[in-house]
């Protein structure tokens, strides 16, 4: 019961660490999860609209995510605005635009495809624990081994020598908060 109840934010964590690494703060997931949500139930089969897309609608959430991640990265690292700034702003975004496709009556499910990824068991355990599972191992293979992984702790370390390595910041800095846009995205699609 546990396992099940923390793996949305286990989910949440894992993009939020590769922010926090490099000194930011992501407010925003709270929006991006409403959004990611709202757009997953309204392309999957729903009560609210003809739409049929399956797993697609998933994958729309997570890519709305993204989306939102890529906003706060341009918009703080081109315009020089704090990350708490640009996070709390298009968090409430992102809550603005769920309240408008909510539109006062709450879309129901009918995809049973898609219920069955949020709801169903494999091996007498909710599948989403095996989705944050994967997602803790994915995160922390591209900390442990890739480029942008190292460079987070570089450049949340000290700025400044990481300039001086050649280390493009506004290039890692955004893709930090994609990445947490999409765990985000994909929090709100579970």
């Amino acid at each position: 019961g546990i396992a099940d109840q923390t793996s949305i934010l286990l989910v949440m964590a894992v993009g939020m660490t590769f922010v926090i690494l490099l000194g930011g703060i992501d407010l925003s997931t709270e929006g991006v999860m409403a959004t990611s949500s709202m757009v997953v139930v309204l392309l999957a089969a729903n009560d609210r609209n003809a739409n049929d897309f399956g797993f697609l609608a998933v994958l729309a959430g997570v890519g709305v995510g993204a989306l939102f991640g890529l906003v706060n990265g341009v918009l703080h690292t081109r315009l020089k605005i704090p990350s708490f700034m640009v996070t709390l702003g298009v968090g409430a975004i992102g809550t603005g635009i769920a309240t408008v496709l909510f539109a006062g009556r709450a879309p129901r499910l009918l995809d049973e495809g898609v219920r069955g990824w949020g709801l169903g068991q494999w091996l007498g355990v909710s599948r989403l624990v095996f989705i944050a599972l994967l997602v803790v191992l994915i995160g922390y293979a591209i900390q442990r081994f890739t480029r942008a992984g190292r460079y987070a702790y570089v450049i949340g370390g000290d700025e400044a020598i990481a300039r001086l390595s050649g280390i493009s910041i506004p290039k890692y800095k955004t893709l930090a908060f994609v990445i947490s846009g999409s765990t985000a995205g994909l929090g709100g699609a579970m």
